[in-house]
């Protein structure tokens, strides 16, 4: 063993035969004008660019298609792309740099080949330089990350669905479908409504008309409001499945819907026998009343009656307080079938009236994978359509369900709010809310049990004028964000521009240990003597470059000349670095 190690390590062994010793495994080379790699990375980041711009434009769909996710990944790989685009063009650009308006230092080529602004002697251009550059990347991947706000919007085709329905119905009530009865459907299609009117500070004056609330209900006027008709909950659900988290679809189509209007022609009929007689014979449930439970009035109550009556064609209802300590409201609840009780009488002398009919209106819905709600809508189609669902006797409000809702809502306007501006709307409100509840689950029945108690072929009907857009949440376009995207091809661009400039400079695209090492003078390498292992040095070393023709010693060439780039290491630039490159000559 002793004898193989010293055999390796004997002078013989490590001396290289004279074959080897006189064998050059250099390359010459022509210098391009542009190296091939540096094109490539400008053209590199400038695709780049248009591929992310391409990627943001809210102008095209394709934000849309890609959605927020796809775009982060996407700008994430393309400023990764012109990163390493910028060190490749950064790198040939700063040597060119450093050896024309420099002072060509060693130590400033060995920063700006390894990319490390932490050294000794490297000037201090150099470190900003490398240290702005290096940290660039890192901002811009934060910066870009700034605009998440955005949205964008594409177009939805019509035939995207089999079957799309709408009609009379109500959303489905997830896992409570079980209590999907009229109860429960008119508090639930209320609730937005009733949010909203609760503070009398925040009542909207009459030229706000229309308001939507809730996902149907629709306040025309002071008199007048509707509930419209939906997607069928089949419609709804197959949107739902469709969208991305947090997209929304925007749709909108002509509908219909259940419209109360106040009729004041109740003044002229409240002593009017004919009439009261026809109200209490063609009344669903007659007349139903309860108590308020005031402290002060216990005779105070509240009345409901829906009728529907031929003679005066469209369907109504009649609703109100009234009551004193001599008629008093029956407590807590009570039915009346005689037009000559006073209780009855009592309840005309203030009830206001309010006619039911079926009307055309536009509305439009956002639905998002969990809601859907009603954002505007407009009624001005005054022709009425198919009303039959409406004279069905058992579409009319059953009593025990409207009544204590009723005295919940609107009550307390006769009570604690007697003076507050919601008071009209909420009676019309009512009126339409509580015979749209009834209509709706008797139409479309329960869910939960997959069946239907009552089938109106108008109640159920295609899509008319219907137009759906979908928004998904992406990248904000702002200027600012295509400022980000811009920057790394304009610095790419603008360090592109010295290297066909300073082409002449006698310093290739390959410029590094490799070369310098081949035409080092080496009678100057005494000057980095030490530096073996920590590759300091104590003072700033030069490197000077030049070229020069040699004889060459080949016989079959010999009136023709070598040329070869020299390097030379000193201690003062005796002269500036100059041009010594010529189109079309190999150096060596």
């Amino acid at each position: 063993m002793e004898a193989s190690t010293q055999g390796l390590l004997s002078p013989a062994a490590a001396q290289p035969s004279s074959d080897e010793d006189s064998t050059s495994f250099g390359k010459a080379s022509l210098k391009p004008l542009v190296d091939k790699k540096d094109i490539f990375a400008l053209l590199g980041s400038l695709a780049c660019l248009i591929l992310s711009i391409f990627t943001i434009l809210p102008r095209f769909s394709i934000p849309w298609h890609l959605g927020l996710k796809n775009q982060i990944i996407i700008i994430g790989v393309v400023l990764s792309i012109q990163k390493f685009c910028l060190q490749r063009v950064m790198q040939s650009s700063f040597i060119l740099l450093e050896a024309r308006l420099g002072k060509s230092v060693l130590q400033n080529y060995d920063a700006i080949l390894r990319n490390q602004f932490i050294g000794t002697h490297v000037h201090l251009a150099w470190r900003v330089g490398l240290c702005t550059l290096t940290l660039l990347p890192t901002v811009l991947s934060v910066a870009y990350k700034q605009y998440l706000g955005g949205t964008s919007t594409a177009t939805i085709m019509n035939n995207a669905f089999p079957r799309p329905l709408y009609g009379l119905s109500y959303p489905d009530l997830g896992p409570y479908a079980s209590l999907s009865n009229p109860i429960y459907i008119s508090m639930n299609a209320n609730s937005g409504f009733l949010n909203a009117s609760r503070d009398d500070r925040e009542y909207f004056s009459g030229i706000n008309f229309p308001l939507a609330y809730g996902y149907n209900t629709l306040i025309l006027s002071e008199d007048s409001a509707a509930l419209l008709d939906l997607p069928l909950p089949t419609y709804i659900t197959e949107i739902q499945k469709r969208l991305v988290l947090n997209e929304t679809w925007r749709v909108s189509a002509d509908v219909d819907a259940i419209v109360a209007t106040r009729n004041k022609s109740i003044t002229s009929l409240r002593q009017d026998q004919i009439f009261l007689n026809q109200t209490m014979q063609h009344a669903y449930n007659s007349f139903a009343s309860g108590s308020l439970f005031q402290e002060k009035n216990k005779g105070l109550g509240f009345g409901w009656m829906s009728v529907d009556t031929p003679e005066l064609g469209d369907a109504y209802c009649l609703m109100g307080s009234f009551g004193n300590d001599s008629v008093a409201a029956p407590s807590p609840i009570g039915l009346i079938y005689d037009a000559s009780d006073n209780v009855y009488l009592s309840f005309m002398e203030s009830a206001q009236m309010f006619s039911i009919r079926r009307q055309g209106c536009h509305g439009k819905w956002e639905i998002t994978q969990f809601t859907i709600k009603l954002l505007e809508a407009r009624c001005d189609n005054q022709s009425a359509v198919n009303s039959s669902v409406l004279h069905d006797w058992q579409a009319n409000p059953f009593a025990f369900d409207a009544l204590p809702v009723l005295v919940t809502t609107v009550g307390s306007f006769s009570t604690i709010r007697p003076n507050s501006p919601w008071k009209q709307i909420s009676y019309v409100v009512a009126a339409a809310n509580t015979w749209w509840a009834r209509s709706a689950w008797l139409n479309y029945g329960n869910p939960d049990r997959e069946y239907v108690f009552r089938t109106y072929p108008e109640t159920r009907y295609a899509p008319r004028n219907q137009s759906i857009t979908s928004t998904r949440p992406t990248l904000d376009a702002r200027w600012g964000l295509y400022l980000v995207l811009v920057i790394f091809p304009f610095i790419i661009s603008i360090l592109f521009i010295p290297l066909p400039v300073l082409y002449s400079l006698p310093i290739g695209t390959g410029f590094g240990l490799i070369s310098i090492l081949a035409g080092i003078n080496r009678d100057t390498l005494d000057l980095i003597k030490g530096a073996g292992l920590s590759g300091e040095l104590n003072r700033e070393i030069n490197l000077e470059i030049s070229s020069e023709a040699v004889p060459n010693n080949k016989p079959e060439i010999i009136d023709k000349a070598s040329y070869r780039i020299r390097y030379a290491l000193s201690k003062v630039l005796r002269r500036p670095i100059e041009a010594g490159i010529e189109r079309g000559r190999k150096y060596e």
